[in-house]
């Protein structure tokens, strides 16, 4: 963390590396560097989320996980679900 150089964090998969992401931080905190670890995360361009924007906008786009197909999964569960717990489901 001394030499404040994350090129290696970029080579790791993302769950690896938002592993070691969180990991940086709790020690970052513990020694008081933490504004340094910011400053690394936003010169590297660290990314928390396990997505990449292409994989986010297909997810979105995607017509399988419309509001139709939303609803029609939730109606699914409820008759599936006991009453008590359905219930839940329409709060």
């Amino acid at each position: 963390m001394t030499e404040a150089n994350a090129q290696e964090l970029l080579t790791l998969s993302n769950d690896r590396r938002i592993h070691v992401m969180k990991a940086l931080v709790a020690l970052s905190k513990y020694l008081g560097c933490y504004d340094l670890w910011k400053d690394i995360v936003e010169r590297f361009q660290l990314k928390w989320s396990n997505e990449d924007a292409v994989q986010v906008f297909k997810n979105i786009t995607n017509v399988e996980h419309d509001f139709s197909s939303m609803v029609k999964w939730l109606k699914n569960a409820y008759s599936k679900l006991p009453q008590s717990y359905g219930n839940i489901l329409f709060i």
